[in-house]
């Protein structure tokens, strides 16, 4: 279980855990050290979605305990607990250090202890002792920040009531949008288009008074991105993907 969280906590690398790091002789010099072998084994999208959600954990979760040691480290971690409560486990970071705990009987027998309530005391008392270090994994490419509805991950927007503005993988984003956005996306489209309409009402007015003509007696809406799909359509070619409606609207919502 540590191997698995230091992948998490240095950005989705994987270096071998020795118990014993070197041997030295009776003057200091070193007779023999573990050398290390990093390599990637988590891509990097999936690692920083894999450690926002564990610092949620800290922030709203099960884990809020751990504020105590300073909400400006950015910690990290997970509870769990198993069935019958008999095993409580915590497993979490800082910048500079990894620790788990497990707490349980060896004859397996129920302990009545969460990872809530039996390991993450101990951790905390455990990494309290230790200097820590923020947590400060860089955000890799690939990555955007939506609002997205709870639950569904449907797209969203910061208006609607069960919204929340999350990281996603740019080759996963989601391409439909829930019922609230959709409301509110239809009601601002409306809005621009009357003011539209108003401006240039009130631009052609001002021409009538200067004596100019006005070009085709009415205002006339001029879409870039819906005249580049009617041409298409009208060409024979299959609009791409820069002319549908989800990439008009995203940036939206």
């Amino acid at each position: 279980m540590l191997g698995v969280y230091q992948v998490f906590a240095t950005g989705g690398f994987r270096t071998p855990i020795h118990s014993i790091r070197s041997v030295i002789d009776d003057r200091g010099r070193i007779l023999q050290r573990t050398g290390l072998n990093t390599q990637r084994s988590i891509p990097p999208e999936t690692n920083f979605l894999i450690n926002y959600a564990l610092q949620d954990v800290v922030k709203n979760g099960t884990a809020r305990r751990i504020q105590s040691l300073g909400s400006n480290l950015n910690l990290a971690g997970k509870t769990g607990t198993t069935n019958d409560y008999r095993d409580a486990w915590f497993a979490g970071y800082s910048g500079n250090y990894v620790s788990v705990v497990w707490v349980g009987r060896d004859d397996n027998k129920p302990i009545g202890l969460s990872g809530g309530s039996g390991a993450l005391p101990v951790w905390v008392d455990y990494m309290n002792r230790l200097k820590l270090t923020p947590v400060a994994l860089p955000e890799p490419e690939g990555i955007e920040w939506l609002w997205l509805e709870n639950n569904s991950g449907k797209l969203s927007n910061e208006r609607c009531a069960d919204a929340r503005y999350l990281p996603v993988m740019s080759a996963h984003l989601p391409e439909e949008a829930s019922s609230c956005a959709l409301s509110l996306y239809q009601q601002d489209r409306a809005r621009e288009q009357i003011q539209w309409q108003n401006e240039q009402g009130s631009i052609n007015q001002q021409r009538r008074r200067e004596g100019l003509d006005i070009p085709n007696g009415e205002a006339v809406d001029t879409d870039n991105d819906d005249g580049n799909a009617d041409n298409a359509e009208q060409e024979g070619g299959s609009s791409n993907r820069a002319d549908t409606w989800y990439d008009r609207a995203v940036e939206w919502f």
